[in-house]
């Protein structure tokens, strides 16, 4: 029991003090450091992404959605898409949120089709099945206004 006792005060004082910082957004508590954690806690949905997180430029805005902020209420004359889905939508495994594929459709929209006053919401988390996609249309994306609902489900 003595021997546990030293190996969590030796993680610990490693982690606090000593480990660089990206170890510590890697180790940490969720609660000792919120915007560390990818995911947080959703009463109806079981999770959802963590607002305000950043690893690199991977990034959720202050609603938690992966990409840029998006205004509330929404803009007159905007037309606002929303993409639903897991983390094909979401780009798990996409570094930049720029190459994930509702951010290359608003690109593509606005560069090569002129429709300046378009906006992509990127509604995917990864592993929501079309269950908690739902869920999150209803609890978290209806409030956005979007004109324009695309549900993507892969495998989930």
């Amino acid at each position: 029991m003595m021997l546990l006792g030293l190996g969590e005060l030796t993680a610990r004082l490693w982690l606090y003090e000593l480990a660089p910082a990206s170890a510590y957004r890697k180790y940490a508590v969720p609660s000792e450091f919120p915007t560390a954690a990818k995911y947080a806690p959703h009463h109806y949905l079981c999770y959802t992404l963590q607002p305000s997180y950043r690893d690199g430029n991977t990034t959720h805005n202050s609603q938690g959605f992966r990409g840029k902020e998006i205004a509330v209420p929404k803009p007159p004359g905007q037309f606002r898409i929303a993409i639903l889905g897991g983390s094909t939508t979401y780009g798990e495994f996409i570094a930049d949120d720029a190459d994930t594929f509702p951010a290359q459709l608003e690109t593509i929209l606005r560069d090569e089709f002129g429709y300046q006053q378009v906006e992509v919401i990127n509604a995917g988390v990864p592993g929501y099945t079309s269950w908690e996609s739902i869920g999150s249309l209803a609890f978290r994306i209806l409030e956005h206004q979007p004109d324009l609902i695309i549900p993507y489900e892969g495998v989930n």
